[in-house]
């Protein structure tokens, strides 16, 4: 019997439109910085350069350290495409706007709140499973999401990724709940079906490009279950 279910966030629960260096352009030029689309290169190039700091600084969880890596990155960023680095406090204030006071990177699918109201009415807890970083809580507060959910795991915080079975442990040990109670649904095949699988989960498959009827697959004491909405999965798992 299902007693949880856990949802992935970017492509799941949220439009996700995210890419870092058109967000990055974006949050220049509204602050009337000029760019061209060769710019995101050296931001990109930067960014990945130092992908093992950004996961150091978010499993600190201190905000101020987070802010001070964007900081430097910008103003890094800035001085190389030459423009004034003293600009990256401005560009940042800008990307905060347009990360949690607009959709124009992140929004709720429609089919997201009924799926919640939906599990709120059967008193089932929901959570949160998600590749993303210190910023998640803040997305999902500013999609209406921020007392939507028990357990909100972010696996930069974490310091590991789906689909390790190891994040799928800490949902379940935050969740107070065995791993064979919960209903993991996602968009990625690997990282949350075979993920929560391999981690004793039931796991839902969501994929709205295809309008057709939930399939529901025993294996052994697991659920798989396929869908085209949240909505469908959910009837489909809670009356197996």
């Amino acid at each position: 019997m299902i007693q949880g279910v856990s949802f992935d966030a970017a492509g799941t629960l949220l439009v996700n439109r995210y890419q870092p260096g058109r967000f990055a352009r974006s949050c220049a030029e509204a602050c009337e910085i000029a760019t061209t689309v060769d710019d995101e290169v050296p931001y990109l190039r930067l960014y990945r350069s130092r992908i093992a700091e950004f996961w150091r600084v978010n499993q600190t969880r201190d905000l101020s350290k987070v802010e001070e890596f964007w900081f430097q990155l910008t103003s890094d960023w800035l001085e190389e495409i030459g423009e004034d680095p003293r600009l990256a406090r401005a560009v940042m204030a800008e990307g905060a706007r347009q990360m949690y006071e607009t959709d124009e990177w992140f929004m709720l699918y429609p089919d997201v709140q009924p799926a919640i109201n939906h599990l709120v009415s059967l008193s089932i807890p929901s959570y949160v499973l998600s590749n993303w970083d210190m910023s998640l809580h803040g997305v999902l507060a500013a999609n209406g999401l921020g007392s939507s959910f028990t357990v909100v795991v972010a696996s930069l915080e974490e310091g590991v990724e789906k689909p390790d079975t190891a994040i799928f442990g800490i949902l379940s040990q935050r969740a107070k709940q065995q791993p064979g109670v919960i209903l993991h649904i996602g968009d990625s095949w690997k990282d949350d079906v075979e993920g929560a699988l391999q981690a004793g989960f039931h796991a839902g498959f969501v994929d709205r490009t295809v309008a057709c009827d939930p399939t529901v697959e025993c294996m052994g004491d697991q659920l798989l279950v396929r869908g085209s909405s949240l909505n469908t999965i959910l009837e489909a798992a809670l009356s197996a």
